[in-house]
């Protein structure tokens, strides 16, 4: 499965997001790291379309999840005139946290630089 192709899987309501992971996305005993981050991000931007650029990213990889069937939840944690701060989380079966994206959206500010 190709990575556009697992990004397409991305279903979203309300904040609460399905994709499905081939084995293939597979690093050992955990679906690789940056595939969980660009599914996070990805459902991210889905509540924010349109919106303003990825400015900052941190991940956190707490705990190995397994391929197929991945839930995610996204929560806006704070939306300003400019600047929206969001999380991400990649959730296991028992609904305990896998992987968290922390994420920071900006509109362009001007520079004398």
């Amino acid at each position: 499965m190709r990575y556009h192709q697992v990004l397409e899987t991305l279903r979203c309501n309300d904040g609460r997001c399905v994709a499905d992971i081939h084995d293939d996305w597979m690093q050992g005993r955990t679906v690789f790291g940056g595939l969980q981050v660009a599914l996070a991000v990805r459902a991210m931007r889905g509540m924010l379309d349109p919106g303003p650029p990825l400015r900052s990213l941190q991940a956190t990889f707490v705990a190995p999840i397994a391929g197929g069937r991945v839930e995610l939840q996204v929560d806006v944690l704070r939306r300003g005139k400019s600047v929206t701060h969001m999380q991400g989380c990649l959730l296991l079966s028992d609904g305990s946290v896998a992987c968290t994206v922390i994420a920071i959206f900006g509109a362009a500010r001007e520079s004398s630089f």
